[in-house]
């Protein structure tokens, strides 16, 4: 049985994710919950949301598109990306990866543990 085309795009950029440095990638995959991303990363401290589409003609719905703006009023990065935009996109993740940044420190008492 082969992939549909959604799937083979997710797959490649996947791979493409896993190269950038200082990039942790959770894969969303919901039944019940609607309008969530594709990918949620975080890339050197920045959060990034990914919604993927085949292509640039195929839109985001409603609720997607709501989600993705309220994340990028909140202060995140987020993408709808295609074909079209994927190499713009990565290239920007990149980048962001090696961004120089000034980052507070967590108080101890507010850290993970150190032992799960």
């Amino acid at each position: 049985m082969s992939k549909k085309a959604e799937t083979l795009l997710k797959d490649r950029v996947r791979l493409q994710l896993e190269r950038i440095n200082k990039c942790s990638i959770i894969k969303i995959q919901q039944v019940v919950i609607r309008g969530d991303p594709d990918f949620v990363l975080c890339v050197n401290g920045f959060s990034v949301w990914v919604e993927l589409k085949r292509n640039r003609k195929e839109k985001a719905d409603p609720l997607q598109h709501y989600k993705l703006e309220k994340h990028l009023r909140d202060g995140g990065y987020s993408f709808i990306l295609h074909d079209e935009n994927k190499d713009a996109i990565m290239q920007f993740l990149t980048m962001l990866s090696i961004t120089e940044q000034i980052k507070p420190e967590v108080p101890e008492w507010l850290q993970l543990p150190r032992k799960i």
